[in-house]
């Protein structure tokens, strides 16, 4: 799988046991690709990377493929006109924003902005939430009317 191999060599120079390091490696990645309004479909994780450039979806998508591809849990919340990353970490941040779903701390990973890193604040609050998303699963995690 080539997203795999491309996960793989980004996380390279994180030890086996960090899980941060390894997936602020992987936001480091795709935070790196500009940002650009696409006003046609989500693209394709390959195809944001082949053209260097993506949208808050087709970056999230870059993003979770990546996490899903080396087994890594996470979520997209979707607030007003704009969707981020929720990726799982079993060891807790010292601080960081986040969401607790089933026992699980998900941080924030905003995947537009440059340098973003796990549990920066972004500026949504749990207030704007409008949905999580699981995307391995194809199923709403909250909506609205839960949080």
């Amino acid at each position: 799988d080539e997203v795999r191999d491309i996960a793989q060599k980004i996380i390279t120079p994180c030890s086996r046991d960090d899980e941060v390091c390894q997936r602020q490696k992987l936001l480091d990645f795709v935070t790196a690709i500009p940002y650009k309004t696409n006003p046609i479909l989500a693209k394709k994780p390959l195809q944001v990377i082949g053209q260097n450039y993506g949208d808050c979806d087709d970056k999230s998508n870059l993003y979770g493929s990546l996490l899903a591809s080396l087994g890594y849990r996470y979520y997209f919340a979707f607030v007003p006109k704009h969707v981020f990353v929720l990726v799982a970490l079993n060891s807790p941040l010292k601080q960081g924003k986040h969401v607790t779903l089933n026992g699980i701390n998900y941080y924030y990973a905003e995947t537009t902005a440059d340098g973003f890193q796990l549990g920066d604040d972004n500026r949504y609050r749990l207030s704007d939430f409008r949905m999580i998303y699981d995307p391995v699963h194809n199923r709403v995690i909250q909506k609205r009317d839960d949080l």
